[in-house]
């Protein structure tokens, strides 16, 4: 294996088993051989795949969900603090703000993933 390259921290809920999870965790070991290596921020907590992504090298930050609501937005500003990344990419779509915010503060570009074809609250007819 290579040494990465790029670093990119994935800022999620926690690391169950839905589809863009497990996408992630097979596409890791593809990306390690092209020097990307993925880093994960859960601000839910534990999910049941920390351990697999563990087992693949990445780093994965717990940071169970609190009463205050822009919480999220601070454990990331750590991070970026702490950690040189490359990109930040959010898992939160329209709700991914405070994690935009954040990261363009700390000057590393922010990548958001929707997976709808909507936002919340429109009809489609």
């Amino acid at each position: 294996m290579i040494s990465s390259r790029i670093r990119v921290l994935v800022v999620l809920n926690w690391l169950n088993r839905g589809g863009i999870e497990m996408m992630m965790l097979r596409a890791i070991p593809h990306l390690a051989t092209r020097g990307v290596s993925l880093e994960f921020c859960c601000l839910g907590g534990e999910g049941h795949l920390d351990e697999a992504f563990r087992d693949l090298g990445c780093q994965v930050h717990l940071f169970p969900r609190r009463a205050h609501w822009a919480r999220g937005r601070y454990e990331v500003a750590g991070l970026l603090m702490k950690n040189s990344y490359d990109v930040v990419h959010s898992q939160f779509g329209f709700t991914s703000g405070g994690i935009i915010s954040i990261a363009c503060e700390h000057r590393v570009p922010c990548i958001v993933s929707i997976h709808n074809t909507h936002g919340p609250g429109h009809r489609l007819e």
